[in-house]
């Protein structure tokens, strides 16, 4: 951290808006992104851009039979990603989607609740994503549309 608490590391003054409790929450994180750079507009917007194109290949993969729990997990992580890179010009470069929720909680709380009523669809979609990239894993068809739907309704409360 800087040598004087009210400064960033260019020397510039912190901007006093920021709350206090998303200083909290991400901490480093936050002073890290300050030193590298605030995410920008265009950036934000292909987020949300791939965040609604995942969601149309979960929704494709249930018709063609193919990965769309990866795809939901994919469009959730990006969804969340969003609103953080919109609200606190961040995101953490992460696939959890357990650490984005906590630290999302900060700038949209009611998608912690999301979280709480869907904790085992999430962890059931991080599994997803892993077994996509190193497992031999499939889900049966009930699993899949259960995730693109907890994944549309998040997308739906992020975009």
């Amino acid at each position: 951290m800087p040598a004087d608490e009210n400064s960033n590391c260019r020397g510039v003054v912190r901007d006093a808006t920021l709350p206090a409790r998303i200083e909290r929450i991400v901490g480093l994180s936050i002073y890290i992104w300050i030193c590298a750079g605030v995410v920008g507009r265009e950036e934000v917007e292909i987020l949300r851009e791939r965040t609604l194109m995942f969601l149309a290949a979960a929704r494709d993969d249930l018709r063609a039979g193919r990965v769309a729990a990866f795809h939901a997990e994919q469009a959730c992580q990006l969804a969340l990603k969003y609103v953080l890179a919109s609200r606190a010009g961040y995101y953490p470069r992460t696939h959890s989607l357990r650490r984005l929720f906590e630290e999302v909680r900060a700038v949209k709380p009611e998608l912690w609740s999301l979280y709480e009523r869907h904790m085992f669809a999430f962890e059931v979609m991080e599994d997803a994503y892993l077994g996509a990239r190193y497992l031999p894993r499939r889900y049966s068809r009930d699993v899949a549309e259960h995730l693109v739907k907890v994944a549309e309704e998040l997308v739906a409360l992020c975009t």
